[in-house]
């Protein structure tokens, strides 16, 4: 059932309110939490997940708060600099970062730990500061 140009234009509507309402520039699955994309041929938000994402859609600011699973470790080290950066992958917002002090000291603390545990070990770190809901 395809949606006239007028029904397509109300809910472009309303969705622009939402977006004002949220300043976000992504409405996000209610299932999967995932951004979905609007299909105007179709008059209807797609989610990758494999489905039309039905409303009441949400803003990035109504996602609940992102896990280890949601989450990627980006690191940068050059000479004397170092960044530890924990990104939240369904917005791509910095959840919680540590730059050179705070890298070495992470380290020194015991809480980094080098070779192949790092990326659990900083995710675990940032579990136990609160800046990723617990997975376990």
């Amino acid at each position: 059932m395809a949606l006239t140009n007028e029904e397509i234009d109300q809910i472009a509507d309303k969705v622009a309110e939402k977006l004002d309402k949220h300043s976000q520039s992504a409405l996000y699955c209610p299932i999967h939490n995932v951004p979905v994309t609007f299909d105007g041929y179709e008059g209807k938000w797609w989610c990758p997940q494999g489905h039309w994402a039905t409303p009441p859609l949400k803003s990035a600011s109504e996602l609940p708060q992102p896990t280890r699973l949601d989450a990627e470790v980006l690191t940068w080290f050059e000479r004397d600099r170092a960044h530890v950066e924990v990104q939240d992958k369904r917005t791509e917002e910095t959840v919680i970062e540590w730059w050179d002090e705070g890298v070495e000291q992470a380290f020194e603390d015991g809480f980094f730990k080098s070779g192949r545990p790092f990326h659990e070990s900083v995710l675990d770190y940032a579990e136990h500061l609160g800046a990723l809901a617990p997975w376990r």
